[in-house]
């Protein structure tokens, strides 16, 4: 990909987009959770979040995604990234996004970082070419859609 994606604070007049865009059938299908997120939801996990750490993903001044460090505990933390529109896909926006957290993740001094995902998403190969490394798999599926898939779970040690 030859264009920069620019990552900023999220701002309380980005939650009716982000919600929007976190609600797609086409993300809810590739994601995680089966249950639509509610604008207030959203607002407590990253426009008010102190712990936390939320950036908006935006390309050619458009926000196309988000991405996120969460559940920081004791030095650890949990990747987010969910690029919203099919056509915004396999042009390296997440590998930038992946790149920018592990900067980030750096600079809070954390020292492990886990990422998930669900066998069915396609991520290229994104995390093991950034070092991380498969830490577990879990056999199973969604409690509320009945898809089936298998949870993996990589990680990465910082030094």
């Amino acid at each position: 990909m030859d264009e920069m994606c620019r990552f900023r604070l999220i701002e309380r007049e980005d939650l009716a987009f982000l919600v929007a865009g976190m609600n797609l059938p086409e993300v809810m299908e590739r994601t995680l959770t089966a249950q639509p997120i509610t604008e207030e939801e959203l607002y407590v996990y990253t426009y008010r979040s102190k712990r936390d750490f939320w950036r908006c993903i935006e390309l050619n001044g458009a926000v196309v995604g988000i991405c996120a460090i969460y559940g920081i505990i004791d030095g650890e933390g949990h990747l987010a990234i969910t690029v919203f529109e099919e056509k915004n896909r396999h042009k390296g926006i997440g590998t930038q996004a992946l790149y920018y957290l592990l900067g980030e993740a750096r600079e809070m001094k954390l020292h492990t970082l886990y990422a998930e995902m669900g066998s069915f998403q396609s991520f290229n190969g994104i995390y093991e070419r950034a070092g991380f490394s498969l830490y577990k798999k879990i056999e199973g599926g969604c409690v509320f859609c009945k898809k089936s898939y298998d949870l993996l779970t990589y990680w990465k040690h910082l030094t």
